[in-house]
């Protein structure tokens, strides 16, 4: 994101969205190998009003049988398993609910072996407690 950008602030706990940016950056990177890419970007819809994240990588992708399960507690696929032999399987149920306690939604595209992306919406409306108005390059600048 650049500095100056046409996003507007969104209001969240951003202590909370810097762990879902945080885990998705890092299963982007677990699961991407040496020369992969990685690609974070964001965009504002005036017609919903919220601002779109995603977050993009060339890695491994999620298998199809996996796919219904991805935000389920304690799940990791069988590849995931095999790249990382550590990890809870509850990173992206986290996820998950953090971004539904924001009012947003949060899905995925993925193919295997051409990677992954997560898409997620935050509203920018004040929509709940604990929240405060955020801009998307004070976010990005701490993690």
């Amino acid at each position: 994101i650049h500095r100056g950008s046409l996003l507007p602030p969104v209001f969240i706990d951003p202590e909370r969205i810097r762990l879902v940016l945080t885990n998705l950056l890092a299963n982007a990177i677990t699961y991407t190998n040496a020369g992969g890419s990685i690609e974070v970007s964001a965009k504002y819809s005036k017609d919903t009003d919220y601002v779109l994240v995603s977050v993009r990588d060339s890695g491994m992708g999620i298998a199809q049988e996996d796919r219904p399960r991805i935000f389920s507690k304690f799940f990791r696929s069988g590849q995931a398993v095999r790249v990382q032999p550590n990890g809870s399987g509850f990173g992206l149920f986290i996820v998950k609910n953090i971004i539904l306690q924001h009012g947003g939604a949060i899905w995925f595209e993925s193919e295997e072996g051409q990677g992954t992306t997560f898409f997620f919406t935050l509203p920018t409306k004040e929509e709940g407690v604990n929240k405060k108005e955020v801009s998307f390059e004070d976010l990005f600048l701490k993690i």
